[in-house]
């Protein structure tokens, strides 16, 4: 069994202790169960089979790590993913700019998502009333098809946004959908912004108003700047004329 939310077994619990840096000291994993690992020390080897098993010998560390992955995954889910699922939202990071657009046609088949980075200052300056530009708008207007892909597995098709919360099979697990979580907290760790893990994190809806009131709880100026530079300008004319092209996959434009 896997979820989305929290490690269900030994080799998952340690997965997050590394991504939070916690050292775990002389480990290896079993050739009979993959969930399993073993833990090397002066008193012999010890199995671990349970998160519970691994907080019980590596201490109070992997105990708060453990509790601080579940909080950030648990309003991971519930905030962001869930809408993305739900209603066709894109996620972006008033951070660092990383947007994750779904990739999925009407009949609910999964594609996976579409990466890029979209500086938080073009959409300040698309926007319009103090509210920035949508970033997944922008992205698929300005990138299109030059976006990298998280390809999801092959006839996959879009979770179930209650599912996300529950425990599943491990064929059901998206492989796309856990991947975008793992990327967004592996960025919240790399901000080392301090406080609660996904408050101060960035991440949020990809819709102008979202961004917006990120921004603001954040302390992040989204004033409107003048430009004059003649390449922002031709940008701006130019993706202002576009429209979506022959090319473009239509999961992409469904979402427009």
């Amino acid at each position: 069994m896997k979820s989305y939310i929290e490690p269900l077994n030994a080799a998952d619990a340690l997965d997050v202790l590394y991504a939070h840096g916690i050292p775990f000291g002389d480990i290896s994993y079993s050739r009979d169960n993959d969930e399993d690992a073993v833990l090397h020390g002066p008193g012999g080897d010890k199995v671990l089979r349970t998160p519970d098993d691994v907080i019980a010998a590596l201490g109070d560390d992997a105990a708060r790590a453990l509790a601080e992955h579940k909080r950030f995954r648990e309003r991971a889910v519930r905030e962001l993913m869930v809408p993305v699922l739900s209603d066709g939202e894109s996620i972006y990071n008033v951070r660092t700019g990383d947007t994750f657009i779904l990739d999925s046609n009407c009949e609910g088949k999964l594609y996976g998502f579409d990466y890029t980075v979209t500086p938080l200052a073009a959409l300040v300056d698309e926007g319009e009333d103090g509210i920035p530009y949508g970033a997944g708008v922008y992205a698929i207007e300005t990138y299109g098809a030059d976006m990298g892909h998280i390809d999801d597995l092959p006839d996959g098709e879009c979770p179930d946004p209650l599912t996300l919360h529950s425990t599943v099979e491990d064929d059901d697990l998206s492989y796309s959908v856990a991947s975008v979580l793992r990327s967004m907290e592996r960025t919240a760790l790399e901000l080392e912004a301090g406080g609660d893990l996904f408050d101060l994190s960035g991440w949020t809806l990809a819709n102008g108003k979202s961004i917006a009131a990120t921004c603001a709880r954040l302390g992040i100026d989204i004033a409107p700047k003048l430009h004059t530079d003649p390449a922002s300008v031709a940008d701006a004319a130019r993706r202002a004329a576009g429209t979506c092209t022959a090319d473009m996959p239509r999961s992409r434009a469904a979402h427009l």
